[in-house]
């Protein structure tokens, strides 16, 4: 929701007693970003009365992704369909993504895939398969939503990694530099706007002065696929 529309709403909600013969309400907000401060985000109208009281729900890790989709499984297939170390591979991808709901439609799809195929246990190739069918459209949609300095500064990410080179965040800059113009304040924004989105990891460095590394956590190339389709301007520069 943009920050202009979420300011709107606490703003009302929160003041209805102003106007009208209510109690004070109260607004419970659930955040998927766990960066996110809502309080910082508010408008200092909206501060003064909205006082969040935050709850922390630590994401599912690979562990507990692993013990829900064996459930499903139980629940769902016939013994012997789905091999433990392949689901073992499916909740390490779920995981991942922060998200068990990956998880849940890898599963469906290789089983899918598996009965098409008129055959009785999941290989490794309906993994593989279904992995690009499912992943890909959730970085799809991550990417769609990037600002188009985000968008392109990805998409410089992906090329330098899928060439090998060095991934330190002043040496992206350095290169960064030579294609479009971006100050280090934007360009650390839009580095803190792709961790954000969960497309990359800022993986801090070893040793005395070393700056952070930036770690891709897709293949590069289907970075590069998501970043090809510009923003509505059409512009890549921020």
């Amino acid at each position: 929701m943009a920050a202009g529309t979420s300011n709107l709403l606490l703003y009302q909600i929160l003041r209805l007693y102003e106007k009208w013969d209510v109690k004070k309400p109260g607004v419970f907000a659930v955040a998927g970003d766990l960066a996110l401060n809502l309080y910082a985000e508010a408008d200092a109208s909206v501060r003064s009365v909205f006082h969040p009281l935050e709850v922390f729900f630590p994401p599912y890790d690979r562990g507990e992704i692993r013990e829900i989709l064996t459930d499903r499984i139980k629940q769902g297939l016939y013994p012997g369909v789905m091999p433990a170390s392949l689901l073992d591979r499916i909740a390490g991808i779920a995981a991942s993504e922060q998200d068990v709901r990956v998880g849940i439609d890898l599963v469906r799809a290789t089983v899918l895939r598996v009965e098409k195929d008129g055959r009785r246990r999941v290989t490794p190739g309906d993994v593989t398969v279904a992995a690009r069918t499912v992943v890909a459209p959730v970085l799809r949609t991550r990417a769609a939503e990037l600002s188009a300095g985000e968008r392109a500064l990805l998409s410089q990410i992906a090329e330098r990694s899928r060439d090998g080179g060095d991934m330190t965040s002043g040496a992206v800059f350095e290169e960064t530099r030579d294609y479009f113009p971006i100050g280090k304040t934007t360009y650390h924004e839009h580095l803190r706007g792709l961790a954000r989105a969960g497309i990359i990891d800022l993986v801090p460095g070893t040793g005395r002065g070393r700056g952070r590394a930036i770690r891709l956590r897709y293949e590069p190339e289907d970075v590069a696929a998501a970043c090809s389709s510009p923003d509505k301007s059409g512009s890549l520069i921020p």
